[in-house]
């Protein structure tokens, strides 16, 4: 995925770094990547991805049926759209003024004002889209909050998979519950015949 680098023009930029593109493969440095900005393209995209998300198709084919995220995760991805949405406005209407200045963190700070937020949820706006720009199944789950959500009946299972979460860090993305259930000593240990869907995760 290709980013545009922020450069000194007002508005967004904090930086002058040269134009380079943000290696995922070397491991999410957000730091380094609050001084990019996606490409409009991109966030197009993940945008009409994230709409989807929200609202799926029904499995007719015909008409729409609202996501059951558990609450955080829905609030979190809602904000993500907002913020999206404005961000692809804003620099439309920039460019059609000639404006050239960056428009990604006037737009999360503009976002974090309508949900009467500050700089802390604008700096998490950037962190959780800019990963799902990488990422479509890097979602932001709340790591030590949503995990008791998912349907475990069993309390030393529930409390192994908190600790698996614990160990992934605060990014944590539905598969990796999948697949750590997938290993054959865990389903073992636990009696599983199968894993989880990434359906399930999400509820």
């Amino acid at each position: 995925m290709d980013f545009n680098t922020v450069s000194k023009r007002g508005g967004d930029s904090d930086t002058d770094l040269e134009d380079e593109e943000y290696d995922g493969e070397k491991g999410r440095d957000y730091s380094r990547k609050w001084h990019l900005t996606p490409m409009l393209i991109s966030v197009e995209e993940a945008l009409d991805d994230i709409k989807c998300l929200l609202k799926p198709f029904c499995a007719s084919g015909i008409g729409y049926h609202w996501a059951n995220f558990v609450p955080i995760l829905q609030e979190r991805l809602e904000w993500m759209k907002t913020f999206l949405w404005t961000f692809c406005d804003s620099t439309r209407q920039a460019e059609a003024t000639g404006n050239q200045s960056p428009q990604w963190i006037a737009a999360s700070l503009a976002t974090a004002r309508v949900a009467m937020k500050g700089s802390w949820f604008a700096c998490n706006l950037w962190l959780w889209s800019k990963a799902y720009i990488l990422d479509r199944e890097d979602l932001p789950w709340d790591t030590y909050g949503d995990w008791k959500m998912l349907r475990v009946d069993d309390k030393n299972l529930a409390a192994e998979l908190h600790l698996h979460l614990q160990s992934v860090g605060k990014y944590v993305k539905a598969n990796d519950l999948v697949q750590y259930l997938l290993d054959p000593e865990v389903q073992q240990r636990f009696e599983l015949k199968k894993t989880i869907s990434l359906a399930t995760t999400k509820q």
